[in-house]
């Protein structure tokens, strides 16, 4: 079960897409890029329920 309500899951979810958008409109290299959409990804699938810290499964 989510840790958040699903309306507020699909708000997080709209402000994920939209900080994707930003991060790949900027000059950053692709390797800070790539840390910087990654690791809040583990983030908001740890709301859904659907990652454990400390797993290997990622």
């Amino acid at each position: 079960m989510a840790k958040i309500s699903q309306d507020a899951l699909r708000q997080v979810q709209a402000a994920l897409e939209n900080y994707r958008v930003e991060v790949n409109s900027k000059k950053l290299t692709s390797k800070t890029k790539k840390t910087y959409l990654l690791y809040v990804q583990f983030f908001v699938r740890w709301l859904d329920d659907d990652f454990v810290p400390g797993s290997r499964t990622g």
